[in-house]
């Protein structure tokens, strides 16, 4: 597996909006190769192509969703007065994705 240099680091980093000092890139960069290179030692375990992979260790039985209640809502004259900014019945937010 390729190793992660601190350039792509930065550019995930701008792509999900995230401020990070020089310091927290090296220290990620580390990390993120110390788990390359256990995802390298697995990989060369004898056999383990032939495995399935494992998405959840139990059985799942009979669990279902239970059933919605409805319960009191609260007026949207009440939500839009602890909003900080609102339009048109709409509270508004900063903009988070691109």
């Amino acid at each position: 597996m390729e190793k992660i240099t601190t350039k792509r680091l930065k550019e995930l980093a701008r792509s999900l909006m995230l401020d990070m000092s020089e310091s927290d890139y090296e220290d990620l960069k580390e990390e993120f190769n110390i788990v390359l290179k256990q995802f390298d030692l697995i990989n060369n375990i004898e056999g383990v192509d032939s495995k399935e992979p494992m998405t959840f260790p139990f059985e799942i039985q009979g669990v279902g969703l239970r059933e919605d209640i409805e319960g009191p809502t609260l007026e949207i004259k009440d939500v839009l007065k602890n909003s900080k900014d609102h339009q048109f019945n709409q509270i508004k937010i900063n903009r988070v994705v691109k």
